[in-house]
């Protein structure tokens, strides 16, 4: 009876030669969709462990003037520095924090903070998409994602920066519609790109990038491929359909552009790319103000914010790709249409903005945007090693060398996992060796510009002082936002006072050297990795302050 069954189950397995890809094909749906669950898991986690940064009370305020303008006429909007950004985004988190009832700013900004990482995580799932069609490989999909995610500042800004993130997640949702409507160019594909690109427009100016890229790409394609005459009508009327779904998105979706949508978009381009800031920045030990910055400073907090692993796959990928467009190495890992379009997304912004003088300032944040086309272009770097490993060595050796590779790639990721969890909530002053980790860039880089470490310093002096009443001066707006994210009976009992004289405690994070003092004075400070980013003192004197805050 078992001489029987044997040939049976061998003869099943035959007749059906699609059952061994089926259970893969599962196994990787289940592994995949695993590893976002427990994205989602974790920053649901940890939504809550974050301060306020410098401009979200600002954002927020922004969101509910557009919705008081398309609600009730109110022309506020209209008014402040705030006017020419795109409110898609804050719009959307006013409309959540309605339909959810919530009226405590603590829950708001929980609320928040949890919308703004859920964003970025639905930008990295067609991330994840992006990868696999350029790649081919759903591995290669998961490896960009978890560099990605394993990069100290980019996760930390996920929650808080309300600015930048939703730039970053509409890219990457944004140039996997633009692939699916460069291979198949239908009025379909064509109007959900087009949605998905008003929506970046409308968030930031410089999502205007993707456009030109779709317009740009859609005619070589054209071109290239040499179509026929009915297959041309239907690439020129897809492409037309996209233009004028743009156009009229763009608008619908920017309530700034309803009086004069040409006049006003101009201005918001203004605005956006000569951006007035009155405050200096530090760079490499230097107070410099930002239209004074060096056309290197972009690409310097690149080099020293990103972790030395993913910077050397890169840097394989960049020699890679010079070597394949002008060698044709055969056995690359991608099409040149798409190596091109990742080339073009990380290089262009990074050379035009010193070119259009544009003002960046607070690290590379308004660039955060091109940071999955350097994750792909590392990836390129990685696959193109391992492939060179499997054409030129053989047996053991080939084994060896990919083990060793791997290995010391995962031991360079898990290192950088470890330093995320060990300075948890602090992943924004990441630096990589290259600097000395943070120790390095203290006093040579901005560290905590943002003033997230006043929320720590809040609940600090709230714990150790349960006086009913609590005065206390802060150095800069931070100081009073952060205690908007406070339990209600917690930051009624605080007292801001202008003058820091008057106070029973004065906070400062490290922004333009705030935190020269004696150590005998400290009351409380935040560390990382043994550098202050935050100091509080208790009744402090006049040469404490003066120290401090000078003459």
């Amino acid at each position: 009876m078992d001489r029987r069954a044997a040939p049976s189950r061998s003869v099943a397995r035959d007749r059906n030669p699609t059952s061994g890809r089926n259970e893969a094909s599962g196994r990787k749906r289940i592994t995949v969709l695993a590893f976002f669950c427990l994205l989602l898991a974790l920053g649901t986690g940890v939504h809550r462990d974050y301060g306020i940064s410098w401009d979200e009370p600002f954002q927020r305020e922004y969101g509910h003037a557009a919705y008081a303008y398309i609600t009730q006429a109110d022309e506020s909007m209209f008014e402040g520095p705030n006017q020419y950004y795109g409110p898609a985004f804050e719009l959307a988190l006013v409309l959540s924090e309605k339909a959810l009832g919530l009226d405590d700013s603590r829950d708001i900004y929980f609320m928040r903070h949890l919308m703004t990482h859920i964003l970025f995580l639905v930008g990295l799932v067609f991330f994840y998409k992006f990868c696999v069609r350029i790649f081919g490989d759903w591995r290669a999909g998961l490896l960009g994602c978890i560099l990605l995610v394993i990069s100290p500042r980019i996760f930390a800004h996920s929650f808080y920066n309300s600015k930048d993130i939703p730039v970053l997640a509409l890219y990457m949702i944004g140039m996997f519609t633009l692939l699916r409507f460069l291979d198949s160019m239908t009025i379909g594909r064509a109007l959900a790109h087009a949605l998905v690109c008003a929506i970046l427009v409308d968030i930031r100016i410089e999502g205007g990038m993707l456009p030109a890229l779709t317009v740009g790409f859609a005619v070589a394609t054209f071109i290239s491929s040499r179509p026929g005459r009915k297959e041309t009508l239907l690439r020129s009327g897809s492409l037309a359909a996209y233009l004028g779904a743009l156009v009229l998105l763009v608008i619908a979706l920017w309530p700034t552009l309803w009086r004069d949508p040409v006049h006003h978009f101009i201005k918001a381009f203004e605005e956006m790319s000569h951006y007035p800031l009155n405050l200096p920045v530090k760079y490499t030990g230097k107070f410099i103000w930002p239209e004074d910055l060096p056309w290197h400073y972009t690409s310097v907090w690149i080099l020293i914010t990103t972790p030395v692993v993913h910077m050397t796959c890169f840097i394989a990928g960049v020699t890679a790709s010079i070597g394949f467009l002008f060698r044709k190495y055969t056995a690359f890992p991608i099409r040149t249409r798409d190596l091109v379009l990742l080339l073009i997304w990380f290089f262009f912004p990074l050379v035009y903005l010193p070119l259009s003088s544009a003002v960046v300032f607070d690290e590379w944040r308004h660039t955060f945007f091109v940071y999955p086309a350097f994750v792909g272009i590392a990836l390129v770097g990685l696959l193109t090693v391992l492939r060179g490993i499997r054409v030129h060595l053989r047996g053991a050796w080939r084994t060896g060398v990919s083990v060793m590779l791997l290995a010391a790639f995962g031991a360079g990721v898990a290192n950088t996992a470890r330093i995320m969890i060990a300075t948890h909530p602090y992943q924004n002053v990441y630096f990589n060796t290259l600097t000395g980790g943070i120790r390095g860039a203290d006093g040579r880089f901005d560290l905590d510009y943002w003033g997230l470490s006043y929320r720590e310093a809040l609940e600090y002096i709230l714990r150790s002082d349960r006086d009913p009443s609590v005065s206390l001066s802060v150095y800069t707006r931070p100081g009073r936002s952060n205690a908007a994210i406070l339990p209600a009976t917690e930051r009624e009992r605080l007292e801001f006072v202008d003058d820091p004289y008057e106070a029973t405690y004065f906070a400062t994070h490290e922004r333009w050297n705030r935190l020269r003092y004696r150590s005998r004075e400290e009351f409380f400070a935040v560390r990382v990795d043994g550098v202050r980013i935050m100091l509080v003192l208790k009744e402090t004197t006049a040469d404490s302050l003066v120290t401090i805050l000078g003459e």
